[in-house]
């Protein structure tokens, strides 16, 4: 295939070597594989992913794992991916030295040896 996104996924996930292992699986040489997720400074803040529960209006937490900027590189490289790009994302009305909100992360698959 061309490409895998994955859009505030992996810190659902524990152990994402199996997640860089089936894009590289799938992907054609030169497709892209690219996530966005809450950037660790947040996770290690103590924010978490949850949504209100709209017919009690209670906060509902979704598991999740902390995982470091390392975390989703590293894996990618040792799996044949070349880092593209990678951005650190502010909400549009955060101060300058607010923590990034988000991470994202772009990688090409090499070609297969």
């Amino acid at each position: 295939i061309d490409a895998v996104i994955g859009n505030l996924v992996l810190e659902h996930v524990q152990h994402l070597d199996h997640v860089y292992a089936e894009a590289a699986r799938v992907l054609r040489s030169g497709g892209q594989l690219y996530f966005c997720e809450l950037h660790p400074f947040r996770q290690w803040r103590g924010v978490q992913a949850h949504f209100t529960e709209q017919s009690s209006g209670d906060s509902v937490h979704i598991g999740a794992f902390l995982h470091s900027v390392a975390d989703y590189v590293n894996p990618a490289l040792q799996h044949g991916f070349n880092l593209m790009e990678m951005g650190e994302w502010l909400e549009p009305d955060a101060p300058r030295d607010a923590h990034p909100r988000l991470l994202s992360v772009l990688f090409t698959r090499g070609a297969r040896s």
